[in-house]
């Protein structure tokens, strides 16, 4: 299925794929034993989306929202220290204050930190990052270097 997955990718164009969640969410993703790395399946470049190192807490949009800034960065850390990269992925209605509307009757634990708050928590993780010393590409330098 994954072959014949990535095949179709490859026809269409395409260099990479990070579609994978390599981690386990009730209803969502069964996907708690796949590789956390980057690897090939053909020649499409699979570049699964971050998560913790222990228990595989995905690190992605909803993570940013909910943990405490110190926690989100130390999860972060760790799984760049372990697999060479950070993938986190976002939806742009999350940067808008729109989300904060009523009318929607979007969840509070989606609501919570979203907007300009997303901006500044997201902000920081950058900066906290170079602090550190970790570098920022385009998936693009990550495919051409594996």
């Amino acid at each position: 299925m994954a072959r014949a997955y990535s095949e179709g990718l490859a026809r269409a164009g395409y260099q990479y794929d990070s579609s994978t969640n390599p981690c386990w969410l009730p209803g969502k993703y069964n996907n708690f034993k796949a590789e956390r790395g980057v690897y090939k399946v053909g020649s499409i470049t699979e570049i699964p989306a971050s998560v913790s190192t222990s228990l595989r807490i995905p690190l992605f949009w909803l993570s940013l929202h909910l943990l405490p800034l110190q926690i989100y960065e130390w999860l972060c850390v760790k799984s760049i220290k372990k697999t060479g990269f950070l993938n986190i992925y976002f939806h742009p209605w999350e940067f808008s204050e729109y989300i904060h509307n009523k009318e929607l009757k979007i969840p509070f634990y989606i609501r919570r930190n979203a907007g300009e708050p997303l901006v500044t928590r997201l902000a920081r993780i950058i900066a906290i990052l170079k602090e550190r010393g970790y570098d920022f590409g385009t998936m693009r330098e990550l495919v051409n270097n594996n």
